[in-house]
């Protein structure tokens, strides 16, 4: 896995992924190509019960392992959002990483992320 040299840009496109219904298993919302990275500008959950809190799971994921937590059981509260990336602090996944999310309950919560794909 090769990260891409950010100063001989070919390409940066703006593009957006999301998650109607977030399942109780790790699903992933954006995933790295090779030869590509992605700049996550933005990455928003919110509770689309509308009457109760659930929690939410976001980790960033490499083959079969968890690189790292972006948060882990956060409460959104019912109606809520929660920004869990915001562009004042954006985080890059690199060749072969996604960030993956998972909810504490299904039904409850709906996933959204902006991010520019650099290669």
């Amino acid at each position: 896995m090769a990260n891409v040299n950010l100063k001989s840009l070919t390409t940066v496109l703006g593009e957006n992924a999301s998650i109607a219904d977030i399942p109780t298993s790790a699903s992933g919302i954006v995933t790295c190509s090779s030869n590509q990275v992605l700049k996550i500008n933005s990455l928003y959950v919110s509770n689309i019960d509308g009457a109760n809190t659930a929690s939410v799971t976001a980790d960033v994921y490499s083959g079969s392992t968890v690189l790292s937590y972006l948060t882990k059981g956060l409460n959104v509260g019912a109606g809520g959002t929660v920004n869990i990336v915001t562009v004042e602090t954006p985080i890059y996944v690199t060749e072969g990483q996604s960030i993956r999310l998972t909810a504490s309950a299904s039904g409850d919560l709906s996933g959204f992320v902006s991010y520019e794909r650099i290669s």
